[in-house]
């Protein structure tokens, strides 16, 4: 028995109505939602302390606004508000207010004076609570005892001078690997040299965290990940604006996110479980042999793999830019101030004494290692 092309048709609209009808559910429900996210705003505003003055804020309208601005951006309109409202003023970005204060006094006083106040951070944004293991890491966990053992194993096992020491071999290394691309760049008319700090520092803390010399390719893959997850995170902030909803009407933004988190520990897990793997042959202390040991006592347990991805991602990034900008200023100023490069050549040939064969490894104006570092940066100025 063949359906006719009537009932064909109405059963056709009638699923195209079914399906009209749970997307107007839906708007109706987000509408709804909405109004009672304004009302409950508005009404709860009231009873909160007082804030410091700041620009009108209309619930939703201006956290849509601010989701459109850039960090960059915030500065000169910080100087903008300053100068109309004072030196402390309130903002709200995104569910809560934030407080800037413009003045170095009372910044003192409040930080200083009043430091057990102001000692701990926020609740992290959806996105950050992603991306740090539910604030697993230094730059983002609470203050208490798992910040301080967190901050502690860093301090104490890796950037106290006797741990830095151990690195010795994998420092000269890299510090010939650095020179010599910056005079192989250095034979052409320009090049930037900033990528070949970043490269040089990545390798030392690739080496640091992970305890093992690993390929170019490698270090160029690592590099990669953390780079463009650094780069893109501004992209995600809309989702943590009423995650609940983004995480329906901008799907394809959450699943961008977790992709590139899945990449990051795709990468470095790897490394981390060889290390675990490893226990008994391991010629120095890496970063992560410290957080296959380390135990939260609060918590009462020791670091699962993601937390241990969100710390070595953390210590990788921590790193490579300031240390590559300090390099890049440097360089640029002993090319600028030529009575400083005199004053570095003689505070050297102090430290190493009469023996000239390490300082014309290690500096000969218009020679070897710092001069050619210093030659090839006056192509770039």
């Amino acid at each position: 028995m063949t359906a006719s092309p009537t009932s064909s048709y109405a059963t056709k609209l009638f699923v195209i109505n079914i399906a009209d009808k749970i997307l107007l559910v839906h708007m109706l429900t987000i509408v709804m939602l909405i109004i009672i996210r304004v009302i409950c705003t508005l009404t709860t505003t009231t009873k909160t302390a007082t804030l410091p003055p700041g620009p009108l804020h209309i619930p939703i309208l201006t956290s849509l606004l601010w989701l459109r601005k850039s960090f960059s951006q915030l500065e000169p309109f910080l100087n903008t508000l300053h100068a109309k409202h004072g030196p402390i003023i309130a903002l709200r970005i995104g569910s809560r207010p934030s407080v800037f204060i413009a003045d170095r006094s009372l910044a003192h006083h409040s930080l200083v004076h009043n430091s057990s106040i102001f000692s701990d951070r926020p609740k992290a944004l959806p996105t950050r609570k992603l991306m740090s293991s539910n604030q697993h890491n230094i730059s983002s966990a609470s203050y208490g005892v798992t910040w301080r053992t967190l901050r502690r194993n860093l301090a104490s096992e890796m950037l106290h001078p006797a741990k830095v020491k151990s690195f010795s071999e994998i420092q000269n290394w890299v510090l010939d690997t650095l020179t010599n691309r910056l005079k192989t760049a250095s034979e052409s008319e320009s090049f930037m040299a900033i990528p070949h700090f970043h490269y040089a520092m990545f390798c030392l803390l690739v080496f640091m965290c992970f305890g093992e010399r690993v390929s170019v390719e490698k270090v160029n893959q690592i590099e990669r990940v953390q780079r463009t997850l650094l780069l893109s995170m501004s992209r995600f902030n809309i989702l943590n604006f009423w995650p609940q909803f983004t995480k329906i009407l901008l799907r394809k933004r959450w699943e961008e996110l977790l992709k590139l988190r899945k990449g990051q520990e795709d990468v470095l897990l790897p490394l981390i479980r060889a290390r675990k793997q490893n226990k008994g042959s391991k010629s120095v202390v890496s970063y992560a042999d410290t957080l296959l040991e380390l135990e939260l006592k609060e918590e009462n347990h020791k670091l699962n793999e993601d937390e241990m991805v969100s710390l070595c991602s953390e210590f990788l990034n921590g790193g490579t830019d300031t240390t590559s900008t300090a390099l890049q200023w440097i360089i640029a100023n002993l090319v600028k101030y030529p009575d400083v490069q005199r004053k570095l050549v003689e505070e050297i040939r102090e430290v190493i004494g009469g023996d000239d064969s390490g300082l014309t490894k290690i500096v000969a104006p218009g020679g070897e290692t710092l001069g050619g570092v210093i030659g090839a940066f006056q192509h770039m100025i």
